[in-house]
């Protein structure tokens, strides 16, 4: 019983010493090395957000916009189109129109098949 209490002091020991590290490595990373969140500006320069609150999706972005996302280890230009993707591509706004169903086409497709396998 004596060595299965020296086991797991020394198992305690080992896990609290490595967090102890992690923890203090972590917080000398931060205080040394500051990374800036990036943040997305407009073509002015102002500070802006490019996302749209949308009850279905939660979000989405907002169309035409042109600015830039500023980090503090890079800069890129971003810009949407008028559907608010990040592409070239204008989508135009059509709805696909659908007549009928599939359960109706399903009577008339084993139809043909079952005249065809009496025919043979």
């Amino acid at each position: 019983m004596n060595k299965l209490k020296t086991a797991a002091a020394n198992v305690l020991t080992v896990v609290v010493a490595t967090l102890l590290s992690l923890v203090m490595a972590e917080i000398a990373s931060r205080y040394l090395y500051h990374v800036e969140i990036a943040h997305f500006v407009d073509s002015n320069g102002k500070p802006t957000d490019i996302r749209l609150n949308d009850p279905e999706l939660e979000f989405k972005l907002k169309p035409d916009f042109r600015g830039g996302q500023i980090g503090s280890e890079f800069q890129v230009s971003v810009s949407t189109n008028s559907s608010g993707f990040r592409d070239n591509k204008q989508f135009l706004k059509k709805r696909a129109a659908h007549i009928g169903s599939s359960a109706s086409a399903t009577p008339l497709f084993l139809d043909g098949v079952l005249k065809k396998i009496k025919l043979s």
